[in-house]
C-alpha cells in the first residue's frame, strides 16, 4: 500500500491471480513457461547483483547522524534522491521457480541472498506457496523468513511448515479455518 514502493510481481501458475497488480507493478509476469521463469530469475539477479550493492554503497556513504542504524529507515526511503524506496519482489507459486530444472538452483541462491541481506536495505522478498517443504524452499530461505502468514491448511505438518515448529501444538491452528473464513489467516513474526 506504500505508493513509493516498486513492485516486481511474478505469478508462476499462469492463472492471472495477481493480474490486478500488473497496472502498478514495475515488472509483472504470469505463467509457468520457461520464458516467465527466466524473467523472474533475471529480476532476482538484477535486484541482488545490481540494486543490493548500490543500496549498500549508498547507506555506507551516509553520515552517521543521518543513518545511525546503517539501514534504510522510513525517513531515508522518503528521500527520492537516495533511491532507497521499498522494492518488493513478489513470487507466487514459488515452488515452480525453485524446482525448475534449469533455473531452480540459481533462483534458490538468489532468493537466499535477497532474504538474508535485503531487508536492511529496503529490499523485500515475498514468497507464496501452498506447501513450503524443503524442495519448494531452500532451508536458507525458510530459516530466514521472519514474517509468515498462513491461510487454511489441511494438517499439522503443513501448519508447522508455514508458521514454525510446534505452533500447532501451542494452539495456533490454521487447520480450523472453514470455507467461511476466506482471507483469514495467522500472521507470525510481525
Amino acid at each position: 500500500l506504500d505508493p513509493t514502493a516498486e513492485l516486481r510481481v511474478f505469478e508462476l501458475k499462469g492463472s492471472g491471480d495477481l493480474s490486478a497488480l500488473e497496472k502498478v507493478a514495475h515488472t509483472y509476469g504470469s505463467g509457468l513457461d520457461d520464458q516467465t521463469i527466466a524473467a523472474c530469475v533475471d529480476t532476482l539477479r538484477q535486484v541482488v547483483d545490481e540494486e543490493l550493492p548500490r543500496r549498500i554503497k549508498t547507506i555506507a556513504g551516509l553520515p552517521k547522524d543521518l543513518c545511525p542504524e546503517n539501514k534504510v529507515t522510513p525517513e531515508l526511503a522518503a528521500r527520492r534522491t537516495l533511491g532507497l524506496h521499498p522494492l518488493v519482489v513478489v513470487i507466487d507459486e514459488c515452488q515452480n521457480l525453485i524446482t525448475h530444472p534449469i533455473h531452480g538452483r540459481t533462483a534458490g541462491e538468489l532468493c537466499e541472498k535477497l532474504i538474508k541481506l535485503g531487508r536492511a536495505f529496503g529490499l523485500i522478498l515475498i514468497l507464496a506457496t501452498q506447501r513450503p517443504d524443503a524442495s519448494s524452499l531452500p532451508p536458507g530461505v525458510s530459516a530466514n523468513a521472519g514474517i509468515r502468514f498462513c491461510l487454511r491448511v489441511m494438517g499439522q505438518v503443513e501448519n508447522d511448515m508455514v508458521l514454525g515448529t510446534s505452533m500447532y501444538k501451542h494452539g495456533i491452528r490454521a487447520t480450523t479455518f472453514t470455507a467461511r473464513d476466506k482471507g483469514i489467516g495467522y500472521l507470525v513474526g510481525a
